[in-house]
């Protein structure tokens, strides 16, 4: 199945707690805006923090973390995300 929900990366460990605050904040909102147009699934819409080797989190001098919130490539989810912007 496709992915959905949402996850967060870092790269240095001092920012992992930040990433992790991030995604389980943004997993709450997503799932309320969107979490009865998503399939029914046992998987969580919080995906979790990952480590992941990307410039924007990577060459900074303070903590950093990217975002990924919504997976285009997932049909329901897709058609939830366009529904609610162009109505």
């Amino acid at each position: 199945s496709a992915p959905f929900g949402v996850e967060g990366y870092y790269f240095y460990n001092y920012s992992q707690p930040l990433a992790a605050n991030i995604t389980s904040k943004l997993a709450a909102a997503y799932s309320s805006i969107y979490g009865g147009a998503l399939p029914n699934t046992s998987y969580s819409i919080n995906r979790g923090a990952k480590y992941g080797e990307y410039a924007v989190s990577r060459v900074t001098n303070c903590p950093a973390v990217l975002m990924e919130i919504g997976f285009i490539s997932n049909e329901s989810e897709c058609t939830a995300i366009v529904k609610d912007i162009c109505g």
